[in-house]
């Protein structure tokens, strides 16, 4: 099997800096097409399985490390449903 006759390596690499580009500016103008460009759901499952976990297992764990840290992810959406309480 010979990788380098079948596959343009320019094309390739050229793909992933396109990739990238279309990130960067994504994230830059704060939209969320990035979402879109990133398989989460794929990456979600081969981590899972990596770490012998089922999904739903990891989300909880990861919700609950989470939680715990300073730098909390879901600080904006804990300030939403507190601001519903008022």
């Amino acid at each position: 099997f010979q990788f380098q006759s079948n596959i343009n390596t320019g094309l390739l690499f050229g793909g992933q800096a396109n990739m990238m580009k279309r990130m960067e500016d994504s994230i830059e103008k704060d939209t969320d097409d990035w979402k879109k460009l990133i398989p989460g759901k794929s990456i979600l499952n081969i981590f899972s399985s990596k770490a012998g976990m089922k999904v739903g297992m990891l989300k909880r764990a990861y919700i609950a490390e989470a939680m715990k840290s300073d730098a909390n992810p879901f600080n904006e959406i804990i300030q939403i449903f507190e601001r519903f309480n008022k």
